[in-house]
């Protein structure tokens, strides 16, 4: 969702307010992610918390697919 917003992971991490490495290993899954965290990226992202933990690679495309026609 990150990229299709074409955000750098640089321009992620400074709105979560954090290190471009912290967000980079959060992003690779070498970091437990809070909830509070996962909250504030559901804000960023303009998402639901659940429709962020639901995305997957099948639900994605419909993601994209709605943002895209939101611009």
């Amino acid at each position: 969702m990150r990229s299709l917003k074409s955000w750098t992971q640089e321009q992620f991490a400074d709105k979560l307010g954090i290190t471009t490495h912290a967000y980079a290993k959060m992003e690779r899954g070498e970091t437990d992610v809070n909830f509070s965290r996962l909250q504030q990226i559901a804000e960023i992202m303009e998402m639901d918390l659940l429709q962020l933990l639901t995305l997957d690679e099948k639900n994605i495309f419909n993601s994209s697919y709605d943002y895209n026609l939101q611009k």
